[in-house]
């Protein structure tokens, strides 16, 4: 059994701590329901392949690739920093004058 589960998981300590959680199961089997085993093969192998798609299931969903801290130092901000001063009043009034003064700003507002 431990070598069906190195096979499947490429991984031997961890088939041997599956193996040894597949016995564990079925010697804490509850008497009354040792009847129900018919084949004890084939309940350990089950249990045995059971408990590897849990893991490997359970190793997808814990899987995270966060990118280091260089990669998201590197990303653009969308909000400036405080090293970007606001515009000022004085700033907004020429904005306003120039807009006013442009061409195409006075042939939208003529009728």
């Amino acid at each position: 059994m431990q070598s069906y589960l190195t096979r499947r998981l490429r991984d031997p300590e961890l088939a041997a701590d599956l193996t040894q959680e597949a016995f564990l199961r079925y010697a804490e089997h509850p008497p009354a329901m040792a009847g129900e085993i018919r084949n004890n093969r084939s309940y350990l192998y089950r249990t045995a392949h059971n408990l590897a798609v849990d893991h490997i299931r359970k190793s997808a969903r814990d899987q995270t690739d966060m990118p280091g801290d260089t990669v998201m130092a590197a990303l653009p901000d969308d909000h400036p920093g405080q090293e970007i001063e606001p515009p000022t009043a004085r700033a907004c009034a020429i904005c306003a004058r120039c807009w006013t003064n442009c061409p195409s700003a006075r042939a939208r507002s003529l009728p």
